[in-house]
């Protein structure tokens, strides 16, 4: 199952100095963490599973789908463009306590 997102955000509506909850409610993230309230622990972290990431919304590789949540923090750390959405986004992850894959600080 894939988990896609199809909205008309643009970078302008982002501000990284939100606390973290604030941030997950932000309209670059909020679809993403509403489907991740919606699945168990195990389901989340099913390495079969495939995710879209918020931050390429409407962007270049938009529709790209990324094998696992490591795949999804690997690829938000590494891409340049959107950046900072993209790193926020990673770490976001990262401290999520349903994110059990990820080890936290890499």
């Amino acid at each position: 199952m894939s988990h896609c997102y199809d909205s008309g955000y643009d970078s302008d509506a982002y501000d990284s100095d939100e606390s973290p909850e604030e941030m997950k409610n932000n309209k670059w993230y909020f679809v993403f963490f509403t489907t991740l309230d919606k699945h168990t622990v195990e389901e989340i972290n099913d390495p079969e599973r495939l995710w879209c990431c918020p931050a390429c919304q409407n962007g270049t590789g938009a529709i790209r789908k990324f094998k696992g949540l490591k795949s999804l923090v690997d690829h938000a750390k590494k891409v340049c463009r959107r950046a900072r959405i993209h790193r926020d986004f990673a770490k976001l992850l990262e401290q999520d306590e349903r994110v059990l894959v990820v080890p936290v600080g890499n």
